[in-house]
């Protein structure tokens, strides 16, 4: 990754991130349309009738706008935790589960089934997913540890995208927080806070040009 380091308060932090939630396909989706399904991401995904949740006791789907919730997440092993749940801009029946310790999961039919796609990632939790608004195979996910890893196949292998970036995150306040940019997808951000002292958070975002080459 050829990244830029930037010093930042919370201002441009925020702004960073209500860009990214205000202005990008994945959110724009999250209203109803009578023509499409309709999606959000994080831990609550809405897809066409059905609404599925990631937890820490599982994942749950919904087919009631949940008045009632049953398990789900056939494939997935019997100890994962589900972290985080995103589905592709360009294909919302193309999910990826990014869970405590067990790497990513990926559907290709809106949630019945998943499959392991963690072929490459180090053993770490996941908390964030990125998903290319065009490539539902063009996706990068935020380590807890080891940084940012990027795969162009689905899932099928990832490799890192750190040149720049300081791994591992030895110590760190919170799992890093990744960010496409909704006017051009080869621009991420990447914000990194860790502690210098009891009463001080070092707070950075380092800047990728190239979509993390």
């Amino acid at each position: 990754m050829r990244s830029e380091k930037m010093r930042c308060g919370l201002g441009l932090i925020g702004a960073l991130i209500l860009a990214s939630i205000s202005v990008s396909p994945r959110s724009r989706a999250e209203h109803p349309s009578p023509s499409r399904p309709a999606v959000c991401s994080g831990r609550l995904l809405r897809l066409d009738r059905q609404w599925l949740r990631a937890s820490a006791r599982g994942l749950f789907r919904s087919h009631d706008q949940g008045a009632s919730w049953h398990r789900a997440g056939r494939g997935l092993a019997p100890d994962a935790v589900p972290l985080v749940l995103y589905a592709a801009p360009s294909d919302p029946y193309r999910l990826y589960l990014g869970t405590f310790r067990h790497g990513v999961y990926r559907s290709d039919d809106g949630g019945e089934t998943w499959r392991p796609a963690h072929h490459g990632l180090p053993e770490a939790s996941i908390g964030e997913i990125v998903i290319h608004p065009e490539d539902a195979d063009l996706v990068y996910v935020a380590t807890d540890l080891y940084g940012i890893y990027r795969t162009r196949d689905g899932g099928e292998s990832w490799e890192p995208a750190n040149e720049g970036l300081p791994v591992p995150f030895d110590y760190r306040t919170f799992t890093p927080q990744l960010v496409m940019s909704p006017a051009d997808a080869s621009r991420l951000y990447v914000l990194i806070g860790a502690p210098l002292h009891s009463h001080r958070v070092d707070q950075a975002v380092y800047r990728s040009r190239d979509g993390g080459d």
